[in-house]
């Protein structure tokens, strides 16, 4: 019987208490791929840009993105693949809303050589300047 969304509890904590949120793209992406695999009937990518349009961007500083995993009953964000395009679609998304905010690439399981952590960072930037690019941010 939750009161309050996830989205609205962060913004709430977020102005009561000073601090900036730390907003991880691929668990919001991997929590909405499992409700999914729970009988939920919305789309994960509306759900996600759903929660991310939700979050003041004034709180926001930090982006996380990582891989993960699809288990076939349940979707592990493991940090141990590379990032798939539905979340650097919702990466993009939430740059175009939060402007150019420090983010981070999580790859602590299985990990690859540096040439694909280079991709990457390299694929992270082109997003971000396509998303910072359209001038709404």
């Amino acid at each position: 019987h939750n009161e309050l969304g996830e989205p609205e509890f962060l913004n709430l904590l977020a102005q009561r208490t000073g601090c900036q949120l730390l907003v991880d793209v691929n668990n919001i992406f991997v929590n909405a791929l499992n409700d999914k695999l729970q009988g939920s009937m919305h789309d994960p990518l509306v759900v996600c840009k759903n929660w991310l349009d939700a979050i003041d961007p004034r709180d926001v500083a930090e982006l996380h993105l990582a891989g993960h995993v699809d288990c076939g009953d349940i979707v592990i964000d493991d940090h141990g693949s590379r990032i798939v395009p539905a979340v650097w679609s919702l990466y993009r998304h939430a740059l175009e809303r939060f402007g150019a905010v420090p983010s981070l690439i999580e790859w602590d399981t299985d990990v690859p050589g540096l040439q694909v952590l280079l991709d990457e960072v390299t694929a992270a930037r082109e997003h971000a300047n396509r998303a910072l690019d359209t001038g709404a941010a």
